[in-house]
């Protein structure tokens, strides 16, 4: 979730910050949480917002590895991250509109 976040934003943990991409990020560990369930893990959508909680208290000025791998022109692991959630909400009929949304994006990042 916050990998595909800084690496759209160029942004480090801080943009947790940012009321609107933690509103996304919340999305994200929704949407997620719902696959999930759908799949027979039982996660919660309170344990996906304190897991969003969880990342937004660490240090503000920590990377991530796709936007390290952004930066430095290296392909990034979006598909292995966000595909296999977009794979499973189809798979179990879930709407997973904002992690689609967010692969595709990624997807069309220049290469």
């Amino acid at each position: 979730m916050t990998n595909s976040l800084t690496a759209l934003t160029g942004r480090r943990m801080e943009m947790l910050g940012d009321p609107g991409l933690r509103a996304i990020a919340l999305d994200l560990a929704a949407e997620t949480a719902s696959v999930a369930r759908a799949a027979g893990v039982p996660l919660t959508d309170a344990r996906a917002r304190e897991i969003v909680d969880w990342i937004s208290g660490m240090n503000p000025d920590m990377t991530t590895s796709m936007l390290q791998d952004r930066q430095a022109g290296r392909p990034l692991e979006h598909d292995g991250l966000l595909g296999p959630v977009v794979t499973l909400a189809e798979r179990h009929g879930v709407p997973a509109l904002v992690t689609t949304t967010i692969l595709r994006l990624l997807r069309g990042l220049p290469r």
